[in-house]
């Protein structure tokens, strides 16, 4: 028989033992009849009870023996003897003049009062300024729920210390705030209160914090007054303490509140802290409660350790990391009991702060424990004396945390298929295992040989929108086995629960606020590389089944929660009263009031996508709110100046309202989808500074920066773009609308289909002349839903066809041919803001007998508007105009006052000119060619080419065969 401590040291003088039942491996239980412990501490032998705490006091720091004396009710004796070491920082103090670390002092501060044998206490670490030795300028940091003495019970400082505090009061958190109570030049002394039961009733801190203040207020010297500030639970134990103490002392006028104040606190400062209740997910607790009970139910697969327990101690492991509301890395220590570990959900802490509990020992839902705190807090209000500040981690735009009511947040989804011999090994263990649980089915299947799974299916929840009540737990763990390897399979479950919201829980994960990141990164360098983890997955067991983490971080304390909102009547708020928004230290909504003299709420604008994490920076994690009592630039200087408001000329901090912010974040750029030549567009008004960017000329009155002309440039998509900026807010974003401008664009693809699929729009209904007939359809055209309208027409070719009757949006044809030739057309389309330009195509007809004989020629083409000539061409091309052309022509230089031949004044008139070979190439491009005058082929290969004359937007081509 052997006795060992769970840890060889603490670093408390104070120590509290238990043995757990799980823990007490014994087969002859029945015949024990004491179990005792001389701890040499002078207290002598002290019987130890199952399950419960015996506290022990030691006063110096030593190695001690601890001597376990068990008596058999046969009155036989033995004992078991293991070593302990005591290292407790107080007693070092209280031989060392009480000086650590140079200017760093522990105090240890406790209240008489006890509960589980458990004393009431706090221990106060003490940094003063550099080169003082007495406490002249306090500054208290109160911290919040600490289960180190659960989860962690060697641990002297529970889950956060002073380094912790000193350690988020990062140079990022502002250079004043850190000059003020961190750097060597520091102008306070910084002293820590550290818990020591983190999660005790908070009434009961209440009354350690108060004997803190009083030990501090006898203790320093002058008579500067106290800053202090309450991280998360402590901001909320810190109100209650400085409210309860004014009202207790008789002495206290509040009409003279600062002179007659019991605590002497100038500003309290209220850090992310649940006034109105945290958020821990009911799916959350309804797992750990579910692994509990599993527990509970089976002490004998513990000293197995092989199926159930180890998968139920290593999601105790998991479950300590999301119960460690400040981010720690707590983890199960062995035989630290699970169920201890398990069940600090249910602490009075806990269930005070927890929006929704469930009962001891139940998966039973319930508010009643959030409701009697409410009550009592709500009692004593807020302390008269000081002024009363909040910092919330919210944002100002009450965006959520990137996700919906009822999204799946975490699963497991896993099956434990043992090899052979590990099957054999589960059919002598699964029967004791069932025995344990009196679960007849799983021993029947259990002594079968046979292929062996262990199936987990856990799926956790956000809570769902008001009264919707829909699932958020689901927990399963099924035995599966096929019979001797070969036969059928059958199935056990050995557990199986499924919860839903309840119907008037509102959905506080999705809420605006501090969040909690469940699976956080940790960085570090390794051979010279910047590596990240995600320290939830490293931190468990190999045994552990995979957890697939959707949702890393979610609303942990609601802004509205952190500023104490209410409506001006002092009632509770509304549902939507937590989307709303609450910048420049006031509720937007006038009909809300925050009992806080001033406040600040963080704005991280356009910082989105849960999912997503910058390896290079973990923390920036697109989430737009920020991490439970953490510190930025903006609330560290905010939080500065309060600090700086007592000194003369200075003046309290006045934030900037930041709600235009919030609206420009759904701003839209207003004006038409599309435009011709010129159109206006415009954005709310009130922003600083309108930047607008447009491919075309923009004109934009400085009396209006967020209305702007636009003129047309090139006709296509474009986007026109303003970047809008809020500098006080640090708010910067660029808004963008893709628009269509000008005429259609031209161009597309000619492909051949099967005739047949079309339908033919030819007048002459006679085919058999033809030899041939082709389909055609042109893909591809740019923008084509920009297109209400088209044509299209031939330019050479002796086919008939049914082009000339398209129209709307049919880009189709049929071709009917009686000979093979080139045969060649354009199309344009047409939008609200005119015509395209024509683009030319050719189809090769191949499919008849023959070649189309040459067109007649006369020797020049003659059309409406020019004489071209000589047609066929040999080495040079002229172009001149007509008498009384159809077009309207432009004429240039007619101020140069040089005479024609016959005397009159030369007014050139200028046509562009291209030529296209048959495949489609353009082999001329004369921009500016005189009428009257000619061009040079001779460089061109014999053959049929295609002229485009233009002028002015009109156009005019003919096919010119060159020799």
């Amino acid at each position: 028989m052997a006795f060992t401590p769970h840890t060889l040291k603490s670093n408390s003088k104070t120590v509290q033992i238990q043995l757990p039942a799980l823990a007490w491996l014994s087969n002859i239980k029945n015949q024990i009849s004491s179990v005792e412990l001389n701890a040499n501490n002078g207290a002598g032998y002290q019987t130890i009870t199952i399950d419960q705490y015996l506290t022990l006091n030691f006063y110096e720091n030593k190695v001690y023996d601890l001597d376990f004396k068990i008596t058999r009710t046969n009155g036989t004796v033995y004992y078991s003897h293991s070593k302990f070491q005591i290292a407790d920082p107080t007693l070092e103090s209280a031989e060392k003049a009480a000086i650590i670390n140079n200017d760093q002092t522990q105090v240890y501060i406790y209240d008489e009062t006890m509960e589980n044998g458990l004393y009431r206490g706090a221990t106060l670490t003490i940094r003063r300024r550099p080169n003082q030795t007495e406490i002249t300028r306090p500054f208290i940091v109160v911290e919040g729920f600490d289960a180190g003495h659960i989860t962690d019970p060697a641990d002297f400082g529970g889950d956060r210390t002073l380094r912790n505090f000193l350690n988020d009061i990062n140079p990022e958190a502002d250079t004043n705030l850190n000059d003020l109570i961190r750097n060597n030049n520091r102008i306070y002394d910084l002293i820590y209160i550290d818990w020591k039961q983190g999660t005790a009733d908070m009434r009961d801190n209440s009354r350690v914090l108060e004997l803190a203040l009083d030990w501090i207020n006898e203790n320093k010297v002058g008579s500067e007054p106290n800053v202090l500030l309450g991280q998360s639970m402590g901001g909320v134990i810190g109100r209650y303490t400085l409210a309860r103490m004014e009202q207790e002392d008789p002495n206290f006028d509040p009409n003279n509140a600062a002179a007659t104040s019991p605590h002497n606190v100038r500003l309290f400062v209220a850090h992310d802290s649940p006034m109105q209740g945290a958020n821990t997910p009911l799916s959350l607790q309804h797992f750990s409660r579910h692994i509990k009970m599993e527990y509970v139910r089976t002490p004998i697969a513990y000293a197995f350790g092989d199926v159930i327990v180890p998968v139920g101690y290593d999601l105790a492991q998991l479950y300590s990391d999301f119960l460690n509301f400040f981010g720690a890395n707590t983890s199960v220590l062995p035989f630290v009991a699970p169920n201890t570990l398990l069940s600090v959900q249910d602490t009075k802490a806990a269930r005070q702060l927890n929006y929704w509990a469930l009962r001891n020992n139940s998966q039973f839902q319930t508010q009643e424990f959030y409701n009697d705190w409410q009550n009592k807090l709500q009692l004593y209000g807020y302390p008269q004396a000081s002024r009363n500040v909040a910092i919330s981690n919210g944002n100002e735009c009450s965006d959520n945390h990137g996700f919906a009511p009822s999204d799946l947040m975490v699963q497991i989804d896993d099956v434990d298929n043992p090899d052979i011999f590990g099957d054999l090994l589960q059919q002598i263990t699964t029967p004791f295992i069932a025995g344990a649980r009196l679960d007849i089915g799983l021993a029947i299947i259990g002594a079968i040989p046979g292929a062996t799974k262990w199936r987990y299916d856990f799926d956790l929840r956000a809570n769902s929108e008001l009264g919707q009540q829909s699932q958020i737990y689901y927990g399963r763990i099924r035995y599966e086995k096929k019979l001797y390897w070969i036969g059928p399979r059958v199935t056990h479950n050995l557990t199986s629960q499924s919860f839903n919201s309840p119907p008037t829980a509102l959905p506080y994960s999705t809420y605006a606020g501090g969040y909690f990141d469940i699976n956080p990164f940790e960085c570090g360098f390794e051979d010279g590389n910047f590596v990240c983890e995600q320290n939830f997955i490293i931190d468990l067991p190999r045994a552990a089944p995979p957890i697939n983490v959707f949702q890393r971080q979610y609303g942990f304390i609601p802004t509205v929660s952190a500023l104490d909102i209410k409506k001006d009547d002092g009632s509770r708020v509304d549902p939507e009263d937590y989307l709303k928004t609450f910048s420049g230290g006031m509720p937007q909504d006038a009909g809300l009031i925050s009992e806080f003299d001033n406040f600040i709420v963080d704005f991280l604008p356009n910082n989105r996508g849960n999912n997503q994490t910058n390896n290079a920076d973990p923390q920036n994690t697109f989430n737009s709110n920020n991490e439970h009592i953490s510190f930025q630039a903006r609330n560290g200087i905010w939080l500065a100046d309060e600090l700086n408001a007592n000194i003369p000329g200075n003046t309290f901090p006045v934030l900037e309202d930041c709600s235009l912010a919030c609206e420009a974040e759904n701003w839209e750029i207003q004006g038409p989808d599309t435009f011709c030549g010129t159109a206006t567009y415009s954005l709310p008004e009130g922003v600083m500074d309108y930047n607008w960017s447009f491919p075309g000329v923009t004109n934009s009155d400085p009396l209006t920066p967020n209305i702007v002309s636009l003129q047309e440039h090139l006709n296509g998509y474009q986007t026109i773009s303003a970047t809008i900026n809020v500098p006080d807010c640090n708010f910067t974003r660029r808004i963008s609308k893709i628009v269509y401008v000008g005429v259609p664009q031209n161009g597309g693809t000619l492909i051949e289909v099967d005739p047949n699929s079309l339908i033919s729009l030819s007048f002459n209904n006679d085919t058999t002349a033809y030899c041939t007939t082709t389909g055609i359809r042109i893909t591809n055209w740019p923008n084509f839903e920009q297109v209400n309208n088209l044509e299209m027409r031939k330019i050479t070719g002796q086919s008939d066809w049914d082009g000339n009757f398209r129209s709307g949006r049919d880009l189709t044809a049929v071709i009917n041919s009686e000979c093979n030739e080139v045969f060649e057309f354009e199309v344009r389309v047409e939008n609200q803001c005119g015509w395209s330009e024509w683009e030319y195509f050719s189809v090769d007809i191949t499919g008849c007998p023959n070649t189309c004989p040459p067109t007649s020629n006369s020797g020049n083409i003659v059309s409406e508007n020019f004489v071209i000539s000589p047609v066929p061409a040999d080495t040079v091309l002229g172009i001149d105009m007509v008498q009384n052309p159809s077009w309207t022509f432009y004429t240039l230089g007619c101020g140069d006052s040089s005479l024609d031949p016959y005397g009159n004044t030369n007014c050139p008139t200028y046509v562009g000119v291209k030529l296209y070979d048959f495949v489609g190439n353009k082999v001329k491009d004369i921009p500016s060619h005189p009428l009257g005058s000619s061009f040079d082929v001779s460089t061109l290969v014999a053959g049929n080419y295609i002229i485009h004359i233009s002028h002015a937007g009109q156009l005019e081509t003919h096919q010119i065969p060159i020799n």
